[in-house]
């Protein structure tokens, strides 16, 4: 007979399954013309375009200006009709070094709970919000983090406005002469 952990554990055991799958698919795809010994470490996308920009850590490769290779890979994200990329290598683009390190100064979003004012005590203060473009583009940024206790993980965070759109644009505008057809 079954206990109730035994299916519990089965029950994880097959929940976890699909999500792991989905993890791999998605970097499965995300790695499209990119050498299997490449490290993925970030990314970003601006909408209403459909470029989606991931930077890559080649391996045992170093160069004097910095501590390691980096390629990035400009991919038009395609749905109907043929796919489209264009390389940058830290080689001929050391604007890739300057543009990862402005990536990590991001600080990611507080999150912020509806109705925790009503407590006492001081309550924190925050800078006034950017106000959101009329356009309404909405900016992403990706890639590998870690939390403030040293433990590993990915995060995203997206908007319309503010930081993240400022250093997409900051991106955009650095990588614009880098970007070739034919990968280093």
């Amino acid at each position: 007979m079954l206990t109730k952990a035994t299916l519990a554990v089965g029950l994880i055991a097959l929940l976890a399954v699909p999500v792991q799958a989905q993890q791999r698919d998605q970097f499965a795809a995300s790695r499209e013309g990119v050498p299997s010994s490449w490290n993925w470490q970030a990314g970003y996308a601006a909408s209403p375009t459909r470029w989606v920009v991931d930077f890559y850590i080649v391996p045992g490769a170093t160069l004097p200006e910095g501590p390691s290779r980096f390629v990035a890979r400009r991919k038009l994200d395609a749905i109907d009709g043929p796919e489209q990329f264009a390389w940058a290598d830290t080689e001929n683009c050391p604007a890739i070094y300057t543009v990862l390190e402005a990536l990590q100064a991001v600080t990611p979003p507080e999150i912020r709970v509806p109705d925790l004012t009503r407590r006492a005590g001081p309550k924190p203060t925050f800078n006034e919000p950017t106000p959101a473009p009329p356009d309404g583009g909405l900016f992403e940024i990706w890639g590998k983090a870690v939390q403030a206790d040293g433990a590993m993980s990915s995060t995203m965070m997206s908007s319309s406005h503010g930081l993240i759109a400022r250093w997409v644009q900051y991106a955009e505008a650095e990588l614009r002469e880098c970007w070739s057809d034919h990968r280093t």
